[in-house]
């Protein structure tokens, strides 16, 4: 199993607490994409939202409940 941060799979959808998700091809939101910030000792996942090809929102990756990547 590969890392969160290596992982070369395209991301469908996360989901965060208590009820929230963002999903590619659901209100305008057209990539998601994960990378790392330093935090203290390591870097932490954050993930990039796009809405219509124009960045619209950081997640960080420790409010998420569930990764769902893209089916080949």
């Amino acid at each position: 199993m590969t890392d969160i941060l290596h992982d070369k799979r395209e991301i469908e959808s996360i989901w965060y607490e208590p009820d929230g998700e963002y999903t590619v091809g659901s209100n305008g939101i057209t990539k998601i994409e994960v990378y790392g910030e330093h935090s203290e000792c390591c870097l932490r996942p954050w993930f990039k939202l796009w809405r219509n090809h124009v960045f619209l929102i950081r997640v960080n990756g420790c409010q998420l409940a569930g990764i769902r990547y893209k089916v080949e």
